[in-house]
């Protein structure tokens, strides 16, 4: 048997340390760079004014015509009703949730994994969470992994109660983004494999299923109060909405999948690196632990081109939790930490894992950890358009005065002015016009109007609750490749 290398051993025992330490360390460092006093993506707006909108008695779907799902409304109205309506404590609020998908790293990893397959894992969770802004995706990614974890425990361990935990996160994450619902597809996948090995676990079948139900129902207090829980089903599972999403895409689901791998290199470099090696070290040992992980980046990935292949950047949150157990399931952490294995391969793999961190450290450094999200343009006086106008709004009107915002950036306005739509629909796109076709590789094509129900009951609405200001972005033709403003169609 071959002596361990002691000044090896001696690194090695850092590792994880290390890990752990310097990854909490990055996240704290890049969200407090990240703070800032502007919606970095209109589509937060919506989950602004939908949580206003809770705090105001009003429920989303049934008060709005809402075509995103709740989750999110629910976190940022509870921390408005705590904290005051306030983007700092947003903020605040969503890198502490980002957190809660820190164990998840942990318990979604085989059962015998180490310290340093544990700390990779956390690690880079920790790096790549903190750079994601509060986008729908990003809430959903910590009760998504939770999920993970409660499918590859409760199969391990024959667990019921390990099952009961997957099932209630799963439904969770499907109430954060319905993308999430792939881990449900997965978990059965996972449990067909293991019941041709083992007997079928029928109780863990039903663990899953008794706590999906759970879960929804937990999502679905508000609207079992009111007796509405149709029109949540009918709106958090809306078919016809989803096909017209799908169909409108501009690339295709194949097509964007092809262009996917340079996505995931650009934004997630080092992970994908640490994931190879990882990965070559667990074939050479003929190590199979990392399937369930790998198999849970196939479904994550599949689901970030669900409507139409569109893979936008925001949408990557998704693949992070499956990334970071992949690494940690992989041989990566085994080769660092085994004092029996061949000091060339050990070297190696601290040398690839030492690269890494300096080049997570130098980015953080250099200030540049903001990458999956564009920021607002500012004015001269260092304001926004949008919270100009939001204050030029709210001094010259009454709270029982209404605005509408037309086009993706003015949606920001009903934050800053603190004033509601005149109706339900408090954003044209996707109902009274046709849904943006632009993908994460293309600019997309054109946006027209939308004759039928919704564009008629949004005029009825105006008609009745004509607003005090009507804020017009150029949206629709500068960002998503509108050919003529859709606007125009009504005169």
């Amino acid at each position: 048997m071959r002596e361990p290398d002691s000044q090896l051993d001696r690194l090695a025992a850092w590792v994880p340390w290390l890990l752990a330490g310097l990854g909490l360390a990055l996240f704290v460092s890049i969200r407090l760079q990240l703070i800032e006093d502007e919606v970095p993506n209109p589509d937060i707006s919506g989950i602004l004014y939908n949580a206003d909108g809770l705090l105001r008695g009003e429920l989303p779907y049934l008060h709005n015509a809402e075509i995103k799902p709740l989750g999110a409304f629910y976190v940022v109205a509870a921390t408005f009703e705590v904290f005051g309506r306030d983007l700092d404590a947003v903020q605040w609020v969503f890198s502490a949730w980002l957190l809660l998908g820190l164990p998840a790293m942990v318990l979604g990893l085989p059962a015998n994994a180490s310290r340093t397959d544990k700390a990779l894992s956390m690690g880079v969770y920790l790096y790549y969470a903190g750079m994601f802004t509060y986008n729908y995706t990003a809430w959903m990614m910590p009760m998504y992994a939770w999920a993970f974890a409660g499918v590859v425990r409760s199969l391990s361990a024959r667990s019921w109660r390990w099952a009961l935990l997957g099932g209630v996160a799963s439904a969770v994450a499907f109430g954060f983004m319905q993308r999430g619902g792939v881990v449900g597809i997965l978990a059965l996948a996972l449990w067909g494999l293991d019941a041709r090995r083992h007997h079928p676990q029928w109780a863990v079948l039903a663990g899953w299923i008794a706590g999906a139900l759970v879960g929804g129902t937990l999502m679905a207090i508000p609207y079992l109060g009111a007796g509405q829980v149709g029109t949540l089903l009918e709106h958090l599972l809306p078919l016809s909405l989803f096909s017209s999403y799908t169909g409108s895409a501009s690339g295709g689901f194949f097509v964007g999948l092809l262009q996917v791998p340079g996505l995931l290199a650009t934004t997630f470099g080092g992970a994908l690196a640490l994931a190879v090696v990882g990965l070559l070290l667990s074939r050479r040992t003929r190590d199979r632990r990392a399937v369930p992980a790998a198999a849970f980046i196939v479904f994550s990935i599949i689901g970030t081109g669900l409507g139409g292949g569109r893979f936008y950047l925001h949408y990557m949150p998704q693949v992070l939790p499956a990334l970071a157990i992949l690494i940690g399931a992989s041989g990566l952490g085994d080769c660092i930490q085994d004092t029996q294995e061949d000091p060339r391969w050990r070297a190696g793999a601290l040398a690839v894992v030492g690269l890494i961190l300096c080049g997570w450290v130098y980015t953080v450094a250099a200030g540049d950890p903001h990458r999956y999200e564009s920021r607002a343009r500012r004015l001269e006086d260092g304001k926004s358009a949008a919270q100009a106008a939001g204050a030029h709004i709210r001094a010259r009107t009454d709270p029982s005065d209404t605005i509408y915002g037309w086009g993706w950036t003015s949606w920001r306005v009903y934050f800053w002015a603190d004033r509601r739509a005149p109706g339900r629909y408090y954003k044209a796109l996707g109902l009274v016009t046709t849904f943006n076709t632009n993908t994460a590789f293309d600019a997309g094509d054109d946006i027209v109007f939308s004759p039928g129900p919704h564009s008629e009951a949004f005029i009825a609405d105006f008609d009745a609750h004509p607003p005090t200001y009507f804020v017009v972005s150029p949206s629709f033709t500068q960002t998503f490749g509108a050919r003529a403003e859709p606007l125009e169609s009504f005169e």
